[in-house]
Parts: C-alpha cells; structure tokens; sequence
C-alpha cells in the first residue's frame, strides 16, 4: 500500500512538473498573435514560421495567409488559407480571405464560391455578404448584388461603404431615388467617422 502511495505521489509530482513546463508551441502562438495585434507583420510571420507546422493550427495558418497577402504573395496566401481550411473546413475566415484573394485576382467565380461558404459557417459576417454583392456586381448581376447589400447592411448597419455600393447598384437598376437615399446614408456616416 506504501509502493502505491508513493507512485501516486510520484505522478502527482511529475504532472505538476509537465504542466509547468509550456508548450513551446502555444508560447510562439501567443507572441505571434500579440506582434499581428500591434501590426509588427512580418515579425508574426517569423514567430510562426518558428513553429512545428503540425502544431499550427487553423487560426496561425490564417493569419499567416493575411500577411502574405498583405505582402502581395497571393499564391503563397492562397496556399496558408487551404492549409487552414483542411484542419477546419468550417473557418469562415479563410473562405473570405480566399474568397478576397480570388476577387483581387478577377476570379470572381471563384471567390464567390468562397463568401457563399464563409456566409453558411457565418452567417453574421457583414463582410462576407457585402463582398458577394462585388463579385456581382461586377457580373452585371444588379439584383442579386443589391440583395447582398441590404444584407450587408442589415448586419452592420454604420459601414458607410456599403451605402455607396449599393448607390451604384440602384443607379444600374435605374432607380434614382433610391440611389439618392443610399448615397445621403453614405454621406451621413462617412462625415460621422471623420
């Protein structure tokens, strides 16, 4: 009974001895994530790239593909926004930044595909909607950008860029007063921000 006590004793000290050691991993995470916050980019990226790519997880590889892309590395942030994506198929943040990558690039089947999977993961993105509606509208798709829109709005409701687009779109739509109203919106949240 003392052998027992004394090996539990034993795995209780050695536990406690584990648990104070940090994981390296989580430690680089937490400094990377910090120098992202304080827009020190490219020291993010040398802080995650120090890390064990199988103790990356869906979030780094995300933020990794935001600094490439903020770098111009598309291809290269396209890549990181997959990786995060195989090991969380429902991060509707990588699906936007795909979905944003691919617009840049004019692939707008491409990136509307990827918005329409950031809205089913979440649906309360503002973003995601608002972005669709360029992609359509840059298809000549009027109504169908000016549904997002709204919806964009309906979201985030002081986002004076989407009172704008959606001006546009009521004027392809030839509906002045309308584009007039969205435009006053504009004007109106846009001087409140300045």
């Amino acid at each position: 009974m003392k052998k027992i006590f004394t090996l539990f004793i034993a795995l209780l000290c050695f536990s406690a001895a584990m648990a104070q050691d940090k994981n390296p991993s989580s430690e680089l995470k937490a400094q990377g994530i910090a120098l992202y916050s304080q827009n020190d980019i490219e020291g993010a990226y040398k802080v995650f790239s120090q890390m064990d790519e199988r103790e990356r997880d869906s979030e780094i590889y995300v933020l990794m593909g935001n600094i490439l892309q903020d770098q111009n590395n598309p291809i290269e942030a396209i890549y990181h926004m997959k990786k995060a994506l195989e090991l969380d198929y429902r991060n509707y943040k990588a699906y936007y930044n795909l979905g944003n990558l691919y617009l840049e690039d004019n692939k707008l089947t491409s990136a509307i595909n990827n918005y329409e999977k950031a809205i089913k993961y979440n649906p309360d993105f503002a973003y995601s909607y608002y972005n669709l509606g360029i992609c359509e509208y840059k298809l000549f798709q009027y109504k169908k950008a000016k549904k997002h829109f709204v919806k964009a709005m309906t979201k985030k409701p002081t986002e004076p860029d989407f009172y704008y687009n959606l001006s546009m779109t009521y004027t392809k739509l030839n509906n002045p007063a309308k584009a007039k109203e969205a435009m006053d919106v504009y004007t109106k949240l846009k001087n409140e921000k300045i």
